[in-house]
């Protein structure tokens, strides 16, 4: 299967399933490196210089390479042991080309992980799921103080600026950490209204950075100059992307 052919195959799978754009962008990035390193397959990319690239986070990479893997567009390998160097990539090939190919590890196809453990992209701090504390192991004093700091948060109405799943998972996983467990209601507004002036993917980029480094706060007066640079590389980005493909369209 040629590059064309690839191209088409995506658009192909568009029609059963949407694709959003991040999903798009990390695709055809991963096409183009393919093609530019002349179809070495498997190549190693991490999260975080991919999440650098396309201007989105680290978290949105590894929802949309799950997503391509899903639909049989790529195929991905975590490293079996965490490391910044080029070992510590993951490795990704296109399954219709790497069937004929011979340096692709015939184990490989039965050992996808769906999780990247790249040590620069995975932060041990930041929990996958929120932490349920109510656990049969914790003693019976600590379960009723956490309960009442549950009960009080619920208690208290907060306005949040987005709903959507991944926000609500990164803000809870926000709570916590021990710098926000103890927050006020009034404080835990504050920070909401202040993600609400951006928009929802780079407010969730704030919150990780936030968690990363147990930080009290999840914006600072440099942050709307930050704003604007990632505006800047998103758009870049999406720029790149079209012109790609209205290349490939008249191919």
């Amino acid at each position: 299967m040629n590059y064309i052919e690839l191209i088409n195959r995506f658009w192909s799978c568009s029609i059963e399933r949407a694709f959003n754009p991040s999903d798009c962008m990390l695709y055809f990035y991963l096409l183009n490196t393919c093609n530019a390193l002349h179809w070495k397959q498997p190549f190693g990319q991490s999260d975080r210089y991919l999440s650098v690239k396309l201007g989105i986070s680290v978290n949105t990479i590894r929802d949309s390479k799950n997503r391509l893997s899903q639909m049989n567009l790529i195929q991905f390998k975590a490293p079996e042991k965490g490391s910044k160097g080029i070992n510590g990539q993951t490795k990704y090939w296109f399954p219709a080309t790497a069937s004929n190919n011979d340096t692709v590890p015939e184990t490989v196809a039965l050992s996808v992980s769906m999780v990247d453990t790249d040590t620069d992209t995975v932060v041990d701090t930041v929990p996958d799921t929120v932490i349920d504390t109510d656990d049969d192991t914790v003693p019976d004093t600590n379960n009723k103080q956490n309960k009442n700091k549950r009960k009080k948060r619920e208690e208290t109405a907060l306005n949040y600026p987005f709903t959507s799943e991944r926000f609500m998972d990164m803000w809870n996983s926000l709570l916590e950490i021990p710098k926000w467990k103890k927050k006020i209601p009034h404080s835990l507004q504050l920070a909401l209204n202040s993600l609400g002036n951006y928009e929802e993917e780079f407010a969730i980029e704030l919150i990780e950075k936030s968690i990363e480094g147990n930080w009290q706060g999840v914006t600072f007066p440099n942050t709307p100059d930050d704003y604007e640079k990632w505006k800047r590389r998103r758009n870049e980005s999406r720029r790149s992307f079209e012109r790609k493909s209205h290349t490939s369209e008249h191919l």
